[in-house]
């Protein structure tokens, strides 16, 4: 006894066992098939069977980046790649093993809430296959916005010292390392501290410079030599002292 296989009323197959293989099918899809009992040369009616092909199961899936640096109140969003990648269900879900620190949403948005680390695990429907992703969040860093030197202007006589003041604003900067520089250490050399050692007459220009950013600013050095000292006014001739008296006459 042979079985004849149809599909779309077109014959695809014929076989004399109790199962039969279609090929080329798509996964997790229902189809339609008549089949029909040859005995005898005399084809029975066709009766119809529906089968629904099985679904492509997840093998495997991978979060990406892999790790992420952020500051407080940043955010990142995640991507999630399953395999394989025609797959039936592709569904994830994402968690943080610390909300307080950085929590994600449904569809993988991570938000730093303060320093710390978190892992942030990406979970498929199909297998409960996973990966992570390593969130370290960090506290913002105040950035330098501008730096004053002060006095702006210094007028000194050879030899001379003068202490320079830097102010770094906002006043909470992270980097509040400066450098110093003259433009002519010949007139005026100025050392890591912002000392300023007048060398000889002239201008020179001190120039600060921020770590953060190189914003600068600067102070000028106006040198000049010393004023002589007055010469001291000599001193009055002492006055001759008197002699002794002579003995007057008609003294005896």
């Amino acid at each position: 006894m042979a079985h004849n296989i149809y599909q779309d009323d077109k014959l695809i197959g014929t076989t004399d066992k109790k199962e039969y293989t279609v090929e080329g099918l798509a996964p997790n899809t229902e189809y339609s098939f008549a089949v029909t009992e040859e005995i005898d040369g005399k084809e029975s009616e066709k009766a119809t069977v529906t089968v629904k092909t099985k679904p492509v199961a997840v093998t495997g899936v991978t979060v990406a980046p892999k790790t992420v640096s952020l500051e407080v109140g940043e955010t990142q969003q995640l991507s999630a790649t399953v395999e394989p990648s025609n797959a039936t269900n592709k569904t994830v879900t994402y968690a943080s093993k610390a909300q307080g620190i950085a929590s994600v949403d449904d569809d993988g948005l991570v938000t730093a809430k303060v320093a710390g680390t978190a892992e942030i695990i990406v979970t498929t429907e199909d297998g409960a296959k996973n990966d992570i992703c390593t969130v370290t969040v960090e506290e913002p860093v105040v950035n330098v916005t501008g730096v004053t030197i002060a006095p702006k202007t210094n007028n000194l006589e050879v030899g001379a010292t003068r202490q320079l003041n830097v102010t770094i604003e906002p006043s909470d900067a992270d980097n509040q390392d400066v450098t110093y520089t003259s433009d002519d250490e010949a007139i005026a050399t100025v050392n890591a501290n912002g000392l300023v050692t007048a060398i000889a007459e002239g201008t020179a220009t001190i120039t600060v410079t921020t770590d953060d950013g190189a914003l600068t600013d600067a102070a000028t050095v106006n040198v000049t030599e010393p004023e002589p000292e007055p010469e001291p006014e000599p001193e009055p001739e002492p006055e001759p002292e008197p002699g002794p008296e002579e003995p007057g006459d008609g003294e005896e």
